[in-house]
């Protein structure tokens, strides 16, 4: 495990990647992940997983992350910074799951 985490950094710094996780506020549908995912292609970060409420992409470690939230931010997905609003946007993906079955 210890060579195989030594090697995807290994292959991160020669990249010169960044990798960030986001939670995002008001990504509930399936619209919603289509529109992040595109949003962070266009502004040139390669997605490597998107689920209602959070993405996680790489991108070029000249860019700043501030760029790509405020492209997000202009497109009305904020990002959610403290546990207790992670809680509340999970909770609000459980209604809406429930309401759509």
């Amino acid at each position: 495990m210890l060579k195989m985490l030594s090697k995807i950094m290994e292959k991160d710094f020669k990249n010169n990647l960044n990798y960030s996780t986001l939670h995002l506020k008001n990504m509930l549908c399936s619209c919603c992940l289509t529109v992040v995912r595109d949003l962070l292609v266009q502004q040139g970060a390669e997605v490597t997983h998107v689920s209602p409420g959070k993405v996680t992409f790489a991108y070029a470690a000249d860019r700043d992350e501030a760029d790509f939230l405020n492209s997000l931010a202009d497109h009305g997905f904020e990002s959610i910074q403290g546990r207790e609003e992670q809680i509340v946007e999970l909770i609000k993906q459980a209604v809406v799951e429930l309401i759509h079955e």
